[in-house]
Protein backbone atom coordinates (compact mmCIF):
# COMPACT_ATOMS: atom_id res chain seq x y z
CA UNK A 1 0.00 0.00 0.00
CA UNK A 2 1.39 3.35 -0.98
CA UNK A 3 2.02 5.89 1.82
CA UNK A 4 -0.50 8.76 2.01
CA UNK A 5 0.98 12.16 1.30
CA UNK A 6 0.68 14.93 3.89
CA UNK A 7 -1.26 17.35 1.55
CA UNK A 8 -3.95 14.68 1.06
CA UNK A 9 -4.24 14.19 4.83
CA UNK A 10 -4.71 17.92 5.27
CA UNK A 11 -7.51 17.96 2.70
CA UNK A 12 -9.29 15.02 4.41
CA UNK A 13 -9.00 16.73 7.78
CA UNK A 14 -10.43 19.95 6.35
CA UNK A 15 -13.41 18.11 4.85
CA UNK A 16 -14.09 16.34 8.15
CA UNK A 17 -14.00 19.66 9.97
CA UNK A 18 -16.49 21.20 7.55
CA UNK A 19 -18.80 18.21 7.88
CA UNK A 20 -18.67 18.56 11.65
CA UNK A 21 -19.57 22.22 11.45
CA UNK A 22 -22.51 21.69 9.10
CA UNK A 23 -24.37 19.30 11.43
CA UNK A 24 -27.36 20.93 13.14
CA UNK A 25 -27.04 19.38 16.58
CA UNK A 26 -30.14 21.23 17.81
CA UNK A 27 -32.30 19.61 15.17
CA UNK A 28 -30.98 16.08 15.70
CA UNK A 29 -33.42 15.75 18.56
CA UNK A 30 -36.20 16.07 15.96
CA UNK A 31 -35.11 12.95 14.06
CA UNK A 32 -37.69 10.17 14.28
CA UNK A 33 -36.97 7.54 16.87
CA UNK A 34 -38.41 4.03 17.18
CA UNK A 35 -41.13 5.13 19.64
CA UNK A 36 -42.11 8.41 18.01
CA UNK A 37 -45.46 8.67 16.21
CA UNK A 38 -46.53 11.38 13.80
CA UNK A 39 -49.98 12.80 13.30
CA UNK A 40 -51.63 12.27 9.96
CA UNK A 41 -52.08 15.89 8.94
CA UNK A 42 -51.26 18.27 6.12
CA UNK A 43 -47.82 19.03 7.53
CA UNK A 44 -46.45 15.54 7.08
CA UNK A 45 -47.05 14.62 10.67
CA UNK A 46 -45.12 17.42 12.37
CA UNK A 47 -47.71 20.13 12.78
CA UNK A 48 -45.06 22.87 12.54
CA UNK A 49 -45.13 23.61 8.82
CA UNK A 50 -42.10 21.52 7.84
CA UNK A 51 -42.26 18.77 5.27
CA UNK A 52 -40.48 15.45 5.59
CA UNK A 53 -38.20 13.85 3.02
CA UNK A 54 -38.31 10.20 2.00
CA UNK A 55 -35.42 9.46 4.37
CA UNK A 56 -37.24 10.90 7.34
CA UNK A 57 -35.18 14.10 7.64
CA UNK A 58 -36.65 17.59 7.56
CA UNK A 59 -36.44 19.62 4.39
CA UNK A 60 -36.13 23.35 4.99
CA UNK A 61 -36.77 25.76 2.21
CA UNK A 62 -36.00 29.04 3.95
CA UNK A 63 -33.41 28.39 6.64
CA UNK A 64 -30.31 28.66 4.40
CA UNK A 65 -27.13 26.63 4.89
CA UNK A 66 -26.47 25.03 8.26
CA UNK A 67 -22.78 25.94 8.39
CA UNK A 68 -21.78 27.01 11.91
CA UNK A 69 -25.45 26.95 12.99
CA UNK A 70 -24.64 25.57 16.49
CA UNK A 71 -22.96 28.91 17.23
CA UNK A 72 -25.76 31.07 15.89
CA UNK A 73 -28.09 32.82 18.30
CA UNK A 74 -31.45 31.13 17.87
CA UNK A 75 -34.65 33.13 18.05
CA UNK A 76 -36.81 32.39 21.03
CA UNK A 77 -39.91 30.44 20.12
CA UNK A 78 -43.12 32.36 20.70
CA UNK A 79 -45.64 30.16 22.44
CA UNK A 80 -49.22 30.90 21.54
CA UNK A 81 -51.61 31.00 24.40
CA UNK A 82 -54.03 28.10 24.33
CA UNK A 83 -57.53 29.17 23.38
CA UNK A 84 -59.74 28.51 26.35
CA UNK A 85 -63.17 27.12 25.61
CA UNK A 86 -66.07 29.44 26.40
CA UNK A 87 -67.78 28.18 29.55
CA UNK A 88 -71.46 29.07 29.66
CA UNK A 89 -73.03 30.04 32.96
CA UNK A 90 -75.11 27.28 34.51
CA UNK A 91 -77.43 29.35 36.70
CA UNK A 92 -78.64 32.88 37.39
CA UNK A 93 -76.21 34.61 39.75
CA UNK A 94 -77.52 35.69 43.13
CA UNK A 95 -80.89 33.95 42.73
CA UNK A 96 -82.65 30.92 44.23
CA UNK A 97 -86.04 29.47 43.39
CA UNK A 98 -88.28 27.89 45.98
CA UNK A 99 -91.70 26.31 46.38
CA UNK A 100 -93.57 25.59 49.61
CA UNK A 101 -92.11 28.27 51.89
CA UNK A 102 -94.53 29.38 54.61
CA UNK A 103 -95.41 33.00 55.35
CA UNK A 104 -93.54 32.80 58.65
CA UNK A 105 -90.39 31.56 56.94
CA UNK A 106 -90.67 34.27 54.27
CA UNK A 107 -91.00 36.93 56.95
CA UNK A 108 -87.88 35.66 58.71
CA UNK A 109 -85.99 35.48 55.41
CA UNK A 110 -86.98 39.07 54.64
CA UNK A 111 -85.40 40.18 57.91
CA UNK A 112 -82.25 38.28 56.92
CA UNK A 113 -82.00 40.26 53.67
CA UNK A 114 -83.70 37.93 51.17
CA UNK A 115 -85.79 39.72 48.53
CA UNK A 116 -88.70 38.22 46.58
CA UNK A 117 -88.04 39.09 42.93
CA UNK A 118 -90.89 37.13 41.31
CA UNK A 119 -93.77 35.02 42.52
CA UNK A 120 -96.04 32.63 40.63
CA UNK A 121 -99.17 30.99 42.02
CA UNK A 122 -99.14 27.21 41.72
CA UNK A 123 -101.87 24.68 42.34
CA UNK A 124 -103.00 23.67 45.86
CA UNK A 125 -102.18 27.09 47.29
CA UNK A 126 -98.43 26.87 46.69
CA UNK A 127 -96.32 29.81 45.55
CA UNK A 128 -93.27 29.50 43.31
CA UNK A 129 -90.76 32.18 44.28
CA UNK A 130 -87.58 33.63 42.88
CA UNK A 131 -85.45 35.06 45.69
CA UNK A 132 -82.40 37.29 45.66
CA UNK A 133 -79.97 36.14 48.35
CA UNK A 134 -78.47 38.66 50.82
CA UNK A 135 -75.32 40.51 49.71
CA UNK A 136 -72.17 38.60 50.61
CA UNK A 137 -73.98 35.27 50.95
CA UNK A 138 -72.98 32.40 48.67
CA UNK A 139 -75.74 30.60 46.79
CA UNK A 140 -74.88 27.26 48.36
CA UNK A 141 -74.96 28.70 51.89
CA UNK A 142 -78.26 30.42 51.13
CA UNK A 143 -79.74 27.24 49.70
CA UNK A 144 -78.77 25.29 52.81
CA UNK A 145 -80.25 28.03 55.03
CA UNK A 146 -83.60 27.87 53.24
CA UNK A 147 -83.69 24.10 53.37
CA UNK A 148 -82.94 24.16 57.09
CA UNK A 149 -85.62 26.78 57.71
CA UNK A 150 -88.30 24.80 55.81
CA UNK A 151 -87.20 21.15 55.34
CA UNK A 152 -90.30 20.22 53.32
CA UNK A 153 -89.89 23.04 50.82
CA UNK A 154 -88.17 22.68 47.45
CA UNK A 155 -85.20 25.00 47.00
CA UNK A 156 -82.63 25.12 44.20
CA UNK A 157 -80.49 27.33 41.98
CA UNK A 158 -82.24 29.03 39.08
CA UNK A 159 -80.52 26.88 36.47
CA UNK A 160 -80.21 27.87 32.81
CA UNK A 161 -81.56 25.76 29.93
CA UNK A 162 -80.67 26.16 26.26
CA UNK A 163 -82.00 24.97 22.90
CA UNK A 164 -80.45 21.71 21.69
CA UNK A 165 -79.48 22.56 18.11
CA UNK A 166 -76.44 23.18 15.95
CA UNK A 167 -75.99 24.89 12.62
CA UNK A 168 -75.16 22.52 9.80
CA UNK A 169 -74.63 22.48 6.07
CA UNK A 170 -75.43 19.94 3.42
CA UNK A 171 -77.75 19.08 0.60
CA UNK A 172 -81.45 19.66 1.00
CA UNK A 173 -82.92 16.68 2.79
CA UNK A 174 -86.35 16.41 4.35
CA UNK A 175 -85.16 13.34 6.26
CA UNK A 176 -88.68 12.40 7.33
CA UNK A 177 -88.94 9.49 4.92
CA UNK A 178 -86.55 7.32 6.98
CA UNK A 179 -89.18 7.14 9.72
CA UNK A 180 -92.03 6.49 7.28
CA UNK A 181 -93.41 10.02 7.39
CA UNK A 182 -95.28 11.02 4.21
CA UNK A 183 -93.92 13.99 2.26
CA UNK A 184 -96.38 16.56 0.99
CA UNK A 185 -99.60 18.31 1.81
CA UNK A 186 -103.27 17.55 1.37
CA UNK A 187 -104.16 13.83 1.18
CA UNK A 188 -100.50 12.84 1.58
CA UNK A 189 -100.14 14.55 4.97
CA UNK A 190 -100.97 13.13 8.38
CA UNK A 191 -104.31 14.16 9.85
CA UNK A 192 -104.53 17.02 12.36
CA UNK A 193 -104.19 16.13 16.02
CA UNK A 194 -105.15 17.48 19.41
CA UNK A 195 -103.32 20.67 20.48
CA UNK A 196 -99.55 20.34 20.85
CA UNK A 197 -97.64 22.35 23.43
CA UNK A 198 -94.27 23.89 22.59
CA UNK A 199 -91.82 25.43 25.05
CA UNK A 200 -89.09 27.10 23.04
CA UNK A 201 -87.68 30.44 21.93
CA UNK A 202 -89.72 33.12 20.16
CA UNK A 203 -91.61 32.12 16.99
CA UNK A 204 -91.86 34.28 13.89
CA UNK A 205 -95.54 33.67 13.13
CA UNK A 206 -95.23 35.86 10.02
CA UNK A 207 -92.84 33.41 8.40
CA UNK A 208 -94.31 32.19 5.07
CA UNK A 209 -94.29 28.61 6.38
CA UNK A 210 -96.29 29.59 9.50
CA UNK A 211 -98.48 32.49 8.38
CA UNK A 212 -101.47 30.19 7.75
CA UNK A 213 -100.82 27.81 10.67
CA UNK A 214 -102.93 27.61 13.83
CA UNK A 215 -100.57 28.95 16.49
CA UNK A 216 -101.64 30.21 19.90
CA UNK A 217 -98.95 32.25 21.65
CA UNK A 218 -98.96 32.43 25.44
CA UNK A 219 -97.08 35.22 27.17
CA UNK A 220 -94.72 34.42 30.02
CA UNK A 221 -92.99 37.79 30.45
CA UNK A 222 -93.93 41.44 30.65
CA UNK A 223 -93.78 43.47 27.46
CA UNK A 224 -90.64 45.28 28.61
CA UNK A 225 -88.60 42.05 28.73
CA UNK A 226 -86.41 41.79 25.63
CA UNK A 227 -87.46 38.63 23.75
CA UNK A 228 -85.32 35.72 22.70
CA UNK A 229 -84.22 35.05 19.14
CA UNK A 230 -86.61 33.45 16.66
CA UNK A 231 -84.26 31.00 14.95
CA UNK A 232 -84.86 27.91 17.07
CA UNK A 233 -88.54 28.32 17.93
CA UNK A 234 -89.52 29.10 14.34
CA UNK A 235 -87.64 26.05 13.03
CA UNK A 236 -89.27 23.66 15.52
CA UNK A 237 -92.74 25.17 15.02
CA UNK A 238 -92.49 24.87 11.23
CA UNK A 239 -91.36 21.27 11.54
CA UNK A 240 -94.53 20.52 13.52
CA UNK A 241 -97.26 22.58 11.81
CA UNK A 242 -95.63 24.40 8.90
CA UNK A 243 -97.16 24.66 5.44
CA UNK A 244 -95.85 25.25 1.93
CA UNK A 245 -92.09 24.93 1.52
CA UNK A 246 -91.83 23.32 4.96
CA UNK A 247 -94.76 20.91 5.23
CA UNK A 248 -95.40 20.27 8.90
CA UNK A 249 -95.52 16.78 10.31
CA UNK A 250 -99.09 17.34 11.53
CA UNK A 251 -100.39 20.25 9.45
CA UNK A 252 -103.64 21.77 10.63
CA UNK A 253 -102.98 20.95 14.28
CA UNK A 254 -103.11 23.75 16.82
CA UNK A 255 -99.75 24.68 18.32
CA UNK A 256 -99.85 26.27 21.79
CA UNK A 257 -96.45 27.89 22.16
CA UNK A 258 -94.66 29.64 25.02
CA UNK A 259 -91.44 31.59 24.65
CA UNK A 260 -89.76 30.67 27.95
CA UNK A 261 -86.42 32.11 26.87
CA UNK A 262 -84.93 35.54 27.40
CA UNK A 263 -82.38 37.54 25.46
CA UNK A 264 -79.47 35.28 24.56
CA UNK A 265 -81.78 32.26 24.20
CA UNK A 266 -81.49 31.17 27.83
CA UNK A 267 -84.38 29.91 29.94
CA UNK A 268 -84.28 29.53 33.71
CA UNK A 269 -85.71 26.74 35.84
CA UNK A 270 -88.20 29.23 37.28
CA UNK A 271 -89.52 30.11 33.82
CA UNK A 272 -89.62 26.51 32.57
CA UNK A 273 -91.64 25.49 35.61
CA UNK A 274 -94.14 28.28 34.92
CA UNK A 275 -94.39 27.35 31.23
CA UNK A 276 -95.10 23.66 31.93
CA UNK A 277 -97.77 24.57 34.48
CA UNK A 278 -99.45 26.96 32.04
CA UNK A 279 -99.70 24.30 29.32
CA UNK A 280 -100.89 21.61 31.75
CA UNK A 281 -103.55 23.99 33.09
CA UNK A 282 -104.84 24.49 29.51
CA UNK A 283 -105.22 20.73 29.09
CA UNK A 284 -102.52 20.39 26.40
CA UNK A 285 -101.87 16.62 26.17
CA UNK A 286 -98.39 16.65 24.53
CA UNK A 287 -95.53 19.10 25.16
CA UNK A 288 -92.36 19.39 23.09
CA UNK A 289 -89.22 20.65 24.85
CA UNK A 290 -86.24 20.85 22.50
CA UNK A 291 -83.96 22.16 25.23
CA UNK A 292 -81.66 20.90 27.95
CA UNK A 293 -79.82 21.84 31.13
CA UNK A 294 -78.92 20.52 34.60
CA UNK A 295 -81.05 18.74 37.17
CA UNK A 296 -83.21 21.08 39.23
CA UNK A 297 -85.41 20.25 42.20
CA UNK A 298 -88.23 22.64 41.25
CA UNK A 299 -88.28 21.54 37.60
CA UNK A 300 -88.19 17.87 38.62
CA UNK A 301 -91.26 18.34 40.83
CA UNK A 302 -93.21 20.16 38.10
CA UNK A 303 -92.33 17.47 35.56
CA UNK A 304 -93.38 14.72 37.99
CA UNK A 305 -96.76 16.40 38.52
CA UNK A 306 -97.32 16.72 34.77
CA UNK A 307 -96.42 13.05 34.25
CA UNK A 308 -98.80 12.05 37.04
CA UNK A 309 -101.55 13.96 35.21
CA UNK A 310 -100.89 11.86 32.08
CA UNK A 311 -99.29 14.68 30.09
CA UNK A 312 -96.82 13.42 27.47
CA UNK A 313 -93.53 15.28 27.78
CA UNK A 314 -91.06 14.89 24.91
CA UNK A 315 -87.55 16.32 25.23
CA UNK A 316 -84.27 16.42 23.32
CA UNK A 317 -81.68 13.96 24.66
CA UNK A 318 -78.88 16.51 24.28
CA UNK A 319 -75.95 17.33 21.99
CA UNK A 320 -73.03 17.26 24.44
CA UNK A 321 -71.52 14.07 23.02
CA UNK A 322 -71.60 10.34 23.72
CA UNK A 323 -69.70 10.62 27.03
CA UNK A 324 -71.68 13.50 28.47
CA UNK A 325 -73.78 13.25 31.61
CA UNK A 326 -77.57 13.04 31.18
CA UNK A 327 -79.36 16.34 30.64
CA UNK A 328 -82.75 17.48 31.82
CA UNK A 329 -85.71 17.47 31.46
CA UNK A 330 -85.01 14.52 29.10
CA UNK A 331 -83.53 12.36 31.88
CA UNK A 332 -86.45 12.77 34.28
CA UNK A 333 -88.67 9.69 34.76
CA UNK A 334 -91.71 9.72 32.49
CA UNK A 335 -90.18 12.08 29.91
CA UNK A 336 -89.58 10.65 26.43
CA UNK A 337 -85.94 11.42 25.58
CA UNK A 338 -85.29 11.61 21.83
CA UNK A 339 -81.91 11.13 20.15
CA UNK A 340 -81.03 11.92 16.52
CA UNK A 341 -79.93 9.87 13.51
CA UNK A 342 -78.87 10.81 9.99
CA UNK A 343 -80.29 9.68 6.64
CA UNK A 344 -78.21 6.48 6.84
CA UNK A 345 -79.76 5.70 10.25
CA UNK A 346 -76.42 6.33 11.96
CA UNK A 347 -76.40 8.00 15.35
CA UNK A 348 -75.73 11.73 15.30
CA UNK A 349 -72.09 12.12 16.30
CA UNK A 350 -72.85 14.64 19.06
CA UNK A 351 -75.94 12.94 20.48
CA UNK A 352 -75.97 12.03 24.15
CA UNK A 353 -76.15 8.40 25.18
CA UNK A 354 -77.33 6.64 28.28
CA UNK A 355 -80.11 4.82 30.05
CA UNK A 356 -82.40 7.83 29.70
CA UNK A 357 -82.50 7.65 25.87
CA UNK A 358 -85.88 6.29 24.75
CA UNK A 359 -86.15 6.55 20.97
CA UNK A 360 -84.38 7.86 17.86
CA UNK A 361 -85.76 10.11 15.11
CA UNK A 362 -84.42 12.04 12.10
CA UNK A 363 -82.21 14.86 13.35
CA UNK A 364 -79.36 15.55 10.91
CA UNK A 365 -79.81 17.98 8.01
CA UNK A 366 -83.50 18.31 8.73
CA UNK A 367 -84.93 20.90 6.33
CA UNK A 368 -87.03 23.48 8.13
CA UNK A 369 -87.78 27.21 8.34
CA UNK A 370 -85.18 29.91 8.91
CA UNK A 371 -86.03 32.72 11.33
CA UNK A 372 -87.17 35.43 8.88
CA UNK A 373 -87.94 33.71 5.58
CA UNK A 374 -86.76 30.79 3.53
CA UNK A 375 -85.50 27.45 4.76
CA UNK A 376 -82.26 25.81 5.84
CA UNK A 377 -81.00 22.43 7.10
CA UNK A 378 -80.61 22.08 10.88
CA UNK A 379 -79.08 19.34 13.02
CA UNK A 380 -79.44 18.28 16.62
CA UNK A 381 -81.67 16.34 18.97
CA UNK A 382 -83.85 19.49 19.05
CA UNK A 383 -85.10 18.64 15.58
CA UNK A 384 -85.56 14.94 16.29
CA UNK A 385 -87.89 15.58 19.26
CA UNK A 386 -90.74 17.10 17.15
CA UNK A 387 -91.02 13.88 15.13
CA UNK A 388 -91.81 11.93 18.31
CA UNK A 389 -94.07 14.71 19.63
CA UNK A 390 -96.10 14.64 16.42
CA UNK A 391 -96.31 10.83 16.49
CA UNK A 392 -97.47 10.88 20.12
CA UNK A 393 -100.15 13.44 19.28
CA UNK A 394 -101.37 11.25 16.41
CA UNK A 395 -101.61 8.20 18.66
CA UNK A 396 -103.58 10.14 21.27
CA UNK A 397 -105.96 11.53 18.67
CA UNK A 398 -106.65 8.08 17.30
CA UNK A 399 -106.99 6.59 20.80
CA UNK A 400 -108.63 9.19 23.11
CA UNK A 401 -108.69 6.76 26.04
CA UNK A 402 -104.93 6.22 25.98
CA UNK A 403 -102.74 7.49 28.78
CA UNK A 404 -99.08 8.40 28.68
CA UNK A 405 -97.88 4.84 29.22
CA UNK A 406 -100.05 3.40 26.43
CA UNK A 407 -98.61 5.91 23.96
CA UNK A 408 -95.09 4.97 24.99
CA UNK A 409 -95.86 1.29 24.39
CA UNK A 410 -97.11 2.03 20.86
CA UNK A 411 -94.01 4.07 20.07
CA UNK A 412 -91.82 1.30 21.43
CA UNK A 413 -93.58 -1.49 19.54
CA UNK A 414 -93.58 0.39 16.24
CA UNK A 415 -89.91 1.47 16.41
CA UNK A 416 -87.37 -0.18 14.11
CA UNK A 417 -84.64 -1.72 16.24
CA UNK A 418 -81.16 -0.28 15.65
CA UNK A 419 -77.83 -1.07 17.28
CA UNK A 420 -77.83 -3.83 19.90
CA UNK A 421 -80.83 -6.16 19.94
CA UNK A 422 -83.61 -4.61 21.99
CA UNK A 423 -83.33 -1.35 23.86
CA UNK A 424 -79.84 0.15 24.10
CA UNK A 425 -78.23 3.34 25.37
CA UNK A 426 -77.51 4.66 21.87
CA UNK A 427 -80.84 4.36 19.98
CA UNK A 428 -83.22 3.56 22.83
CA UNK A 429 -86.07 1.46 21.47
CA UNK A 430 -84.92 2.18 17.93
CA UNK A 431 -85.91 4.47 15.07
CA UNK A 432 -89.39 6.01 15.14
CA UNK A 433 -91.70 4.45 12.53
CA UNK A 434 -95.05 6.15 11.83
CA UNK A 435 -96.22 4.13 8.84
CA UNK A 436 -99.03 2.57 10.86
CA UNK A 437 -99.50 5.59 13.13
CA UNK A 438 -100.07 8.12 10.35
CA UNK A 439 -102.76 6.78 8.04
CA UNK A 440 -103.02 10.06 6.10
Amino acid sequence: MKPVRRPLLAIVACIATLAFLTVDFHDMRDLPGPAQAHADDDDGGRGDGRSRSRRGFDRRGDDGPTLLRPWRKRKARVRRAARRPVVQAQYEPGMLIASGLSDGTLSALGQRGYVIVERHAQGQGRILLKLRVPPGSSLEAARQELRAAEPRALVDLNHYYRPDSLECSGRRCLMRQISGWPIGEGPAACRPTAPIGLIDTRINVKHPSLAASRITLLSLFDADIEPSGAHHGTAVAALLVGQGAVPGLVQGSELVAIDAFRKGDVATGFDLARAIEMLVARGVPVINMSLSGPDNAILAAIVAEAVERNVLLVAAAGNDGPRAKPVYPAAYPGVIAVTAVDSGKNIYRRAARGAHVDIAAPGVNVWTAASVKGQRPRSGTSFAAPFVTAAAALILSENPGFGRREVEIVLQNEANDLGDLGRDDVFGWGLLDVRRVCAG
